[in-house]
């Protein structure tokens, strides 16, 4: 008997109060941390290493939660005889675990986020073998031109700065694009303004390729080349109805003025409608800053 009541005075000391157990571990943590997982997802994609640490601390941080409530639960329970309240904390968590996995989907979808051209689909000249067929990036025979054909997918920039740093002769990025993720073309629009390269466009560079085009010190357009511009959207927005494109478009929207194009232009892109998309003339591109020369 005495060895039952020193089990039972040493567990009563060792496990947290319900209060605290429920309200500051269980509740005030959770929410702060799913509001945290979901603020992530608003904001641009996080490295793979970065996306796996939030989701690991999280996931411990919830059965550190569980665990300690399920003490306290049972200390409570022995004290008082109050069963309905320790039912509904155990509700409770059931609930965070919910909020929990939707906050790691909603991080995850955002990670994936791409805006996609006017029909969504790869034509055959723009697919390519390298991650998964979408895009290739070579030199030409000088090696003095990268030719980058294909959709900006996700990963594109690190095949990108790759090739960068393979020739110190290299002058221009020639571009062959339907457009793709805008955090990838941002991201590579930033590499080719750093180093001062100039972009052509010899068949058709539209949507987020525009940015990787606008970089260029020297913005021409081959015989036949296409610049063409959209709203910017995306399909099966109630998938991701944390993503605001109107947000997106008015970021690059100061992107593109500081690259010299006019504000009555890029109001002419904001009144196209999603599923639009327009190609100006050459004479268009060159009064609205497009193109140097």
């Amino acid at each position: 008997m005495d060895d039952m009541s020193a089990i039972t005075t040493n567990f009563q000391k060792v496990s947290p109060s319900f209060t605290s157990g429920f309200w500051l571990s269980g509740v005030l943590l959770r929410v702060g941390l799913t509001a945290t997982m979901i603020g992530l997802s608003f904001l641009p994609p996080l490295m793979l290493p970065l996306l796996a640490a939030a989701l690991g601390i999280d996931l411990i941080s919830f059965l550190w939660s569980l665990v300690r409530y399920h003490a306290a639960a049972g200390l409570h329970l022995q004290q008082t005889g109050r069963f309905w309240s320790v039912v509904g904390g155990y509700c409770f968590f059931f609930v965070a675990l919910v909020a929990m996995i939707f906050s790691w989907w909603m991080l995850s979808q955002g990670n994936n986020l791409e805006f996609l051209n006017r029909d969504g689909k790869d034509t055959k000249e723009n697919v390519a073998p390298e991650r998964g067929g979408r895009f290739e990036a070579n030199f030409s025979r000088d090696r003095r031109e990268l030719m980058f054909n294909g959709v900006v997918a996700q990963g594109a920039i690190d095949d990108f700065v790759e090739n960068l740093t393979r020739s110190d002769r290299l002058e221009t990025i020639v571009l062959n694009s339907p457009g793709g993720n805008i955090y990838e073309a941002r991201l590579m629009a930033k590499e080719v303004k750093r180093l001062g390269l100039n972009t052509h466009v010899t068949n058709e560079c539209s949507a987020s390729c525009l940015l990787i085009f606008m970089a260029g010190t020297e913005r021409t357009l081959g015989p036949g080349g296409q610049l063409g511009v959209h709203r910017y959207g995306m399909d099966f927005t109630q998938v991701l109805p944390h993503v605001s494109p109107l947000r997106e478009m008015r970021t690059d929207q100061q992107y593109y003025l500081d690259r010299g194009v006019t504000l009555d232009f890029l109001d002419k892109v904001f009144d196209l409608s999603r599923d639009a998309i327009w190609y100006p003339t050459r004479h268009e591109l060159t009064v609205a800053g497009m193109l140097t020369r």
